[in-house]
């Protein structure tokens, strides 16, 4: 089962209880970096606490490139996550 998470979780929603910098396509700041590895090592480096990664749909057995991209390059920041995957479980896929 597919649904659009647009209307459940945004970082125009989050911003209002915590400063929110949105870069790349969906944003307002240009990413830095001309791949989205450059661009997550960039963002680490500047000192960010916390990346929100914002799946476009929930489904269940569907996690997107970005949350392992920024699980593999963004070494000093916490992956807020929200998607349809249970994240709970202990098996993790190491690629």
């Amino acid at each position: 089962m597919k649904s659009s998470t647009t209307h459940i979780l945004n970082p125009l929603q989050v911003s209002k209880h915590l400063p929110v910098h949105t870069y790349g396509r969906c944003g307002s700041l240009p990413c830095p970096g001309s791949s989205l590895r450059d661009c997550l090592v960039s963002l680490d480096r500047r000192g960010y606490d916390f990346i929100l990664v914002l799946e476009r749909h929930l489904c269940q057995h569907y996690q997107s490139r970005a949350l392992w991209e920024a699980l593999k390059h963004a070494k000093n920041m916490v992956p807020v996550v929200f998607g349809g995957v249970d994240y709970s479980g202990r098996q993790v896929l190491a690629l």
